[in-house]
């Protein structure tokens, strides 16, 4: 809000994924651009179960109307950190969080733009893709669909790609949605494998996984969040 400048009252959420509804909350720091929490957290998990989760840090502040406006998420995989030391870790601010799941992940970006009335999906990386049957003719796309209810409005989806365990896609779709539409509408984006065999021919389209986004009648956790954001934070530009 304002300028990068003007001061800011921040907090942080700490979740454990992919545990999302569960989180800590710290304490609000007054005009701040550079605030120090000093606070700890604790959560239960067991040793065995530990390098699956993963903490997401997203940072808020809050304006003095008491509106909550999303400053950025760190997403940190405890398979990557050495749990047994206490170190101090940086990280840079992302400005979408990232859809997880046991089958990969989705980076995705948000916006709603009230004057043109359109959404705007950007569609960024998948990774982690470890379970998927991959070789040297798959290709790898996204099939973003926009419903009413249980009828398929729109259809959309990204290039192809050479299928690997993390893909670059870096690519935006939209969608014109109207604003009395948004609480009844959702996003549907399936991750798909294709095979390209027989001189550039396309076949056997297999869905790998499935992400919603939407208000809540549709969607919960990270995915209800980001829809939320995107709605509280419209661009007005």
């Amino acid at each position: 809000r304002g300028t990068h400048r003007h001061p800011r009252d921040p907090y942080v959420k700490v979740f454990l994924l992919p545990d999302d509804r569960t989180c800590r909350t710290s304490k609000v720091r007054k005009k701040s651009l550079s605030p120090i929490f000093n606070e700890t957290f604790n959560f239960q998990v067991t040793s065995a179960d530990i390098k699956n989760r993963t903490l997401r840090f997203s940072v808020y502040d809050v304006d003095r109307r008491k509106v909550r406006h999303s400053l950025g998420h760190v997403m940190v995989p405890l398979r990557d950190v050495d749990l047994a030391h206490v170190d101090t870790y940086w990280a840079d601010l992302e400005p979408m969080a990232q859809a997880l799941s046991s089958i990969g992940e989705i980076q995705l970006s948000l916006t709603y733009l009230p004057q043109t009335e359109k959404v705007k999906v950007g569609v960024i990386r998948a990774r982690n893709l470890k379970h998927a049957d991959i070789d040297v003719d798959t290709r790898i796309y996204l099939r973003v669909q926009l419903f009413y209810g249980r009828k398929v409005h729109r259809t959309k989806r990204t290039g192809s790609r050479p299928g690997a365990v993390e893909v670059d896609m870096n690519e935006g779709l939209s969608f014109s949605v109207s604003g009395r539409q948004m609480d009844s509408c959702r996003l549907e984006l399936a991750l798909m494998l294709t095979s390209q065999r027989g001189g550039g021919m396309l076949n056997h389209d297999v869905e790998y996984g499935r992400v919603v986004l939407g208000p809540f009648m549709y969607a919960r956790g990270e995915e209800l969040i980001h829809w939320q954001e995107m709605i509280s934070q419209p661009r007005l530009t």
